[in-house]
């Protein structure tokens, strides 16, 4: 027993002082069990206890109408309803997390070099709807695809469908074509939920440098300003796009051109085939928005003899108007400038627009922008029967005839 005690410390104990020793040996046994408790009790305190975590729940993410809508990010499977595809296929870099777009999305995309070369496997998407808004019709087709987000324009009552049947995560985007923040606001959105924020990122802050040397060569002199106008033209009809809020508007606003819209107030007109106003206005250029079917929409309207006292169809300054997705406007907007500068300001120098558009094109896409592919975009054997539009054809190369 003594060598027991021993062990642990205490000293040996007389056993013939039974009651006092016995005192003794319990005040001593006290301390060592309390200090083992203890031990006991700190090691089974660092142990995580045995009931279950709670449920994870997902972020909150606040869209362009104000509201929080719960998200598991990045979402996986995304219907988009409005008209961005252009500017989600850009950001995410293909199609692989779309659940369903609408019908007019991919009949826009396959007429643009987005998904007829650079994504085409876009057109395996499934289809939802005709329009860009969610209908009751659609909910249970909807619902069937089992999105984790559904992407509805900030309009009232466009997401309501959904929300009655109970759809957790629509999120509603807005964007106005003059309203550079709203457009940032959407990209910066479709980032977040596509996690490709640092993409994002990377592309805005290419936009403003590209977009001023787009326009470098513009002179920074009001005078002589030449005029100009964007039209439309459906089934043989011109409608002047007079309103400041079309984004070619505010593009001649950057190139310093006089049209329509300068100092007009949101919303002040829009000319339906009204040739008289045509040539009140009498612009030194037409910019043409064509149907993508319709490959002679300049021959229409430069044999129309109720345009031809306008100075542009005398002076053969119409020009149809390249490709152009809208939407990705961070992309699309310096190419526009680019190729707006050459025919507005030429300035006897190489044309810049070929580089610019491949350069372009091989930086966000990786894709390698072949000349013909170019022509198609920019509409150049249309376009080459207006003044100064061989300009923009591709190089030629001259053999030497030196042996």
């Amino acid at each position: 027993m003594n060598d027991f005690l021993a062990i642990y410390g205490w000293r040996e104990i007389d056993v013939r002082g039974a009651k006092d020793a016995g005192l003794r040996f319990g005040a001593r046994l006290i301390v060592p069990i309390f200090s083992v408790i203890s031990g006991a009790t700190f090691v089974l305190a660092t142990f995580p206890p045995s009931v279950a975590p709670p449920k994870e729940v997902p972020p909150l993410l606040k869209d362009m109408s104000g509201a929080q809508v719960h998200f598991n990010l990045p979402a996986k499977r995304i219907i988009l309803f409005p008209s961005i595809l252009p500017t989600f296929l850009t950001i995410d870099e293909g199609p692989s997390h779309l659940a369903g777009i609408p019908k007019v999305s991919l009949e826009d995309i396959e007429a643009s070099v987005l998904g007829r070369s650079i994504y085409p496997s876009v057109a395996q998407t499934p289809i939802v709807g005709a329009a860009f808004v969610p209908t009751a019709a659609n909910v249970e087709e909807i619902m069937r695809l089992n999105p984790d987000a559904v992407i509805t324009l900030s309009q009232p009552s466009l997401g309501d469908p959904l929300r009655e049947v109970g759809m957790p995560h629509v999120m509603e985007v807005s964007y106005d074509s003059d309203t550079v923040a709203d457009w940032e606001m959407t990209w910066r959105l479709m980032g977040i939920l596509t996690g490709r924020s640092r993409r994002v990122e990377w592309i805005l802050r290419r936009y403003k440098p590209e977009r001023d040397d787009a326009i470098s060569p513009v002179p920074n002199s009001n005078v002589n300003r030449p005029n100009a106008v964007a039209m439309n033209s459906y089934s043989g009809n011109y409608s002047i796009l007079s309103l400041p809020s079309y984004w070619i508007n505010w593009d001649l606003g950057l190139e310093k051109v006089l049209t329509p819209a300068s100092g007009m107030k949101w919303g002040w007109r829009y000319a339906q085939d009204d040739p008289e106003e045509a040539m009140r206005i009498n612009p030194d250029f037409i910019f043409m928005f064509c149907q993508a079917s319709n490959d002679h929409c300049l021959s229409d309207i430069y044999r129309d003899s109720r345009y031809q006292p306008v100075t542009a169809i005398r002076k053969r300054q119409v020009y149809r108007i390249p490709e152009y997705t809208w939407t990705d406007w961070q992309v699309e907007e310096p190419l526009m400038l680019y190729w707006l500068t050459e025919l507005l300001h030429p300035d006897g120098r190489p044309s810049r627009l070929r580089l610019a558009y491949k350069q372009i094109y091989q930086d966000i896409y990786h894709y390698r922008l072949e000349d013909d592919e170019l022509d198609r975009m920019i509409y150049l054997r249309e376009n080459l029967q207006s003044a100064g539009y061989q300009r923009l054809m591709r190089p030629v190369l001259v053999q030497s005839t030196r042996p």
